[in-house]
């Protein structure tokens, strides 16, 4: 990791170590944990205020001049106005930028969202983010075994979207390979089921042992219904799943239904005790931004509270709600979470492209399920709340 600073080979150790991560944080304890990051998210509003024009202007015209935000309180971070999609329509990309970073040769890749609720949005990600990714894929390849059996990492995102979905998981991987000389393969397969079964057939025949497949909720459903179609069709047709030794499902955009869940441990015949053979993420798009993500510990306590039903609800956790996965919030060292009165949630990160009170309103129609069986999700916990003292 030559040329990484101190602090990335830090932050990079504490991803690929979650347990020592835990254990440093256990040692801060949750209010000092709320005063750093809320000193964190106040230099963060003082930065944009001076780095980057569009929020210069845009705070100058809400009434926070240079005086004001160069003695910027706690209380007056919580008057600051808030952004959404209609104040940065329209604004050149660069205004939107932290302009001491040059671009893009301050920047790892060029993120695009896929602009379904609006317009597509462009989010350079840079190189603290990038290596971030790679330490979390060299933490979970690793938990199968990746780093001394055939490994195949399966992308069924399109290569070509945004920089949470598509470019990053696979560029990082393949960094990943480069870095470590493991025993791993990266396949970009695409959204499409019949390439990735030829794909996956393939693999089988090679006696390949590990096998991480990463896609969209939707994307995995229309896998499994092509799978179950060839072999009704011909006994030796689709995968031979029982051929993999261990299999690791992620999935992201919409947060997966416990029907999709299930059926993907069944068809796949995933060993129901492991507590490593599936990860969820929960992300925005339109902000480029990861907000929460499941853990071997929320897998655990998922079906922990599943057999105890009156604890669940001693935990304030309603009876419609458990069927849904449950997912811990991103450090607040890295992503300050606020939620606003009209029930969006606030997200303030430092970055070339700086969230500070980035509203993401869709968050409640992506997790309520009411809209879709795979868009169903978990009630997300208010950051001010006990629940954010488990750290992703």
């Amino acid at each position: 990791m030559a040329g990484i600073s101190m602090g990335l080979r830090f932050k990079s150790l504490l991803v690929r170590r979650p347990v020592l991560a835990n254990r440093l944080l256990r040692i801060v304890g949750g209010r000092g944990i709320q005063r750093l990051a809320r000193r964190i998210a106040v230099r963060a509003a003082r930065q944009a205020f001076e780095r980057v024009p569009f929020y210069r202007a845009f705070y100058e015209r809400g009434g926070f001049d240079k005086r004001r935000l160069r003695r910027l309180s706690w209380a007056d971070f919580g008057r600051l106005p808030t952004v959404g999609k209609a104040e940065t329509a329209g604004i050149p990309d660069r205004l939107l930028l932290d302009q001491r970073i040059p671009f893009p040769a301050g920047d790892s890749l060029l993120g695009r969202s896929s602009g379904t609720t609006s317009g597509p949005v462009t989010w350079p990600t840079g190189w603290e983010e990038f290596f971030l990714t790679r330490a979390n894929y060299w933490r979970m390849l690793r938990e199968m075994q990746g780093d001394r059996t055939l490994t195949a990492l399966v992308s069924m995102f399109s290569v070509d979207g945004g920089d949470l979905s598509g470019n990053l998981p696979f560029r990082s991987a393949c960094s990943l390979k480069e870095h470590t000389r493991w025993p791993l393969e990266v396949f970009a397969a695409g959204e499409e089921p019949d390439i990735a079964i030829a794909i996956l057939r393939w693999l089988v025949e090679q006696e390949f042992a590990s096998l991480f497949i990463q896609s969209f909720p939707g994307t995995m459903q229309r896998l499994l219904d092509r799978d179950a179609e060839l072999k009704r069709a011909d006994p030796a047709g689709g995968v031979d799943w029982g051929r993999f030794k261990h299999i690791r499902v992620a999935m992201g955009g919409q947060v997966p239904a416990r029907t999709l869940r299930d059926r993907i441990h069944r068809e796949l015949r995933l060993d129901p005790l492991s507590l490593y053979t599936e990860s969820i993420v929960y992300a925005s798009s339109d902000a480029g931004q990861l907000i929460a993500q499941s853990s071997p510990f929320t897998l655990w306590l998922e079906r922990f509270l599943a057999e105890r039903p009156a604890l669940a609800t001693a935990l304030g956790i309603p009876e419609e709600h458990r069927e849904k996965p449950i997912l811990e919030c991103i450090t607040p060292l890295a992503v300050f979470i606020e939620q606003a009165e009209d029930g969006s949630l606030l997200l303030t990160a430092w970055k070339h492209r700086p969230l500070v009170r980035r509203a993401h309103r869709q968050w409640r129609q992506r997790l309520a399920g009411d809209a879709a069986p795979s868009a169903q999700g978990q009630r997300h916990p208010h950051p001010d709340s006990s629940l954010q003292a488990r750290h992703g």
